[in-house]
């Protein structure tokens, strides 16, 4: 009867060692987890960037083409986002075209220089 009476001492502090380490590993899972719905919610939003700059970079020289005389400013909007552009002619068949995007977590800005003349992108930069 006293060897029983003494091993029950030890159920206590093993059970606790079990429950920290099947903690520990849950807590693990759910972190990776989350780091994954992060990394995908980020590579969806570039999509969504990536599609509205060569969607809203096509319909602006389609208006460059067109043949603007004087300065064109507009909103155009997505089911996954809208654009605000502003064409400014800068000489003989050359545009200043600036698209501001935003969509559900970021907003930027970028800046296209046109020749229609060439029917070709000059320069391109993004902020």
């Amino acid at each position: 009867m006293s060897r029983l009476y003494e091993e029950r001492g030890i159920f206590l502090p093993i059970s606790l060692f079990f429950f920290t380490v099947i903690f520990v590993i849950c807590f693990i899972a759910v972190s990776s987890f989350k780091n994954d719905v992060n990394y995908h919610a980020y590579q969806i939003n570039g999509l969504r960037y990536s599609f509205l700059l060569n969607t809203g970079t096509r319909e602006a020289i389609r208006l460059a083409d067109a043949g603007l005389y004087r300065e064109t400013n507009g909103e155009w909007l997505y089911y996954n986002g809208k654009i605000k552009y502003e064409i400014i002619p800068e000489g003989e068949g050359i545009y200043r075209i600036t698209l501001k995007i935003t969509t559900d977590q970021t907003v930027r800005e970028s800046l296209i220089t046109y020749s229609a003349a060439k029917k070709k992108v000059m320069s391109s930069t993004e902020n």
